[in-house]
Order: C-alpha cells, then sequence, then structure tokens
C-alpha cells in the first residue's frame, strides 16, 4: 500500500515567500519544521503557525496528523522574538497602543 501523501503551503511571515511542500501525515513537526528552514535556507529560531496554534519543541516529536495538520493546510513560519519579549496584539493586552507594538509580560 502506498503512503499517503499531502500538500501543504507555508508562508514566510518576514519575507511573504510561499512554498509548497509534499508531506505525509506520518511526519513529525520537527521533520517539517527542518524541510522548510532547509528549502527557504533560514537559520535561527523559528516556529511554524496554524490558526492560533503555535506549534514549539513540545509538538517537534508529533506526527503531522496528531496536530491536525491537513492537505492543503497553509502555516506561517514566523521568527521567535527575543527571550523576554512577546508580539501581542492590543486587542489582547490593555497596555499595548499599537497592534504591532512589542509588549512586555
Amino acid at each position: 500500500m502506498a503512503s499517503l501523501s499531502y500538500k501543504i503551503n507555508v508562508i514566510s511571515t518576514t519575507t511573504g515567500k510561499q512554498i509548497t511542500l509534499e508531506v505525509s501525515p506520518t511526519n513529525t513537526m520537527k521533520e517539517l519544521l527542518e524541510a522548510v528552514m532547509g528549502t527557504l535556507n533560514y537559520k535561527g529560531d523559528f516556529r511554524l503557525v496554524l490558526g492560533f496554534k503555535e506549534f514549539g519543541p513540545q509538538d517537534y516529536p508529533k506526527r503531522l496528523a496528531e496536530l491536525g495538520i491537513k492537505d492543503g493546510d497553509t502555516l506561517q513560519l514566523v521568527p521567535r522574538p527575543p527571550a523576554g519579549r512577546h508580539f501581542i496584539f492590543a486587542s489582547f493586552h490593555r497596555d499595548c497602543q499599537r497592534a504591532d507594538a512589542i509588549c512586555s509580560p
């Protein structure tokens, strides 16, 4: 029996570049992130986001199917902010004056 595969899209929030990768539901999040980083030739601390869910190190050993990633999904590749900084939208934090403000917890 052939392995099921599907295509997902990834958009870099730093450059706007979009790539499409063919993956298997049995691939892990770590394998996906490594493939994205290699394809875009990025280095550094990045995370993948689907909707409002940010996938971090705790998700790296999990399979894409376990995480609810499906054929045709579009994930965002976002850089991790420096330690101690959090990017928060104004509607979620009363002290932020702008949507792009950096707010301390």
